[in-house]
């Protein structure tokens, strides 16, 4: 066929996607997370971890959404008053995953040796644990996860490719 820009293809990669990404997480971010499990109580600790900024930011791209938590627990105190909290579902955790990727990729490059910060580290490796969790507890999720993978890593691939004949990338860096 006739060649195309990068712009294009990474457009054509993205476009061609779509529909299957978006049936991915739609399948997914229906499913319920079962707290009362061994693992769902585990995630339900780990979230005590998470800064406020990551659930305020995931709270607020779901309200530009117009979506809210779907995942309600109910809680029978000492008094025996019925107490409903709303849990963290699905969407809410992928989101609070994503801001939490998004602090661990601000920090790379930023440690002392180049790589990354303490807290860039620290950060990644909740956003994992949380993620892990989440895809053991909803196959769905970790299906959706599979399918953005094949188009990042198509994206990447064309990036690479473009950036090897580039004359600002190095032989080394390459």
């Amino acid at each position: 066929g006739a060649p195309e820009g990068v712009g294009t293809t990474q457009r054509g990669i993205r476009q061609g996607t779509q529909e299957a990404r978006n049936r991915a997480y739609r399948v997914a971010y229906a499913q319920p997370i079962n707290y009362a499990s061994g693992r769902g109580r585990f995630l339900e600790n780990i979230l005590g971890r998470v800064p406020q900024s990551a659930v305020n930011r995931a709270n607020e791209l779901m309200r530009l959404e117009g979506v809210q938590s779907a995942q309600v627990m109910a809680r029978v105190g000492e008094d025996g008053n019925v107490v409903f909290q709303t849990m963290p579902d699905v969407r809410q955790l992928d989101y609070i995953t994503r801001g939490l990727n998004q602090v661990a990729d601000a920090a790379n490059g930023q440690g002392q040796l180049g790589g990354t910060t303490p807290l860039g580290l620290a950060t990644s490796n909740l956003a994992r644990e949380i993620r892990d969790l989440t895809k053991t507890l909803v196959p769905e999720y970790s299906d959706a996860l599979s399918t953005a993978a094949h188009a990042i890593e198509a994206r990447n691939a064309l990036r690479l490719g473009a950036d090897a004949l580039s004359t600002r990338i190095t032989r080394d860096e390459l």
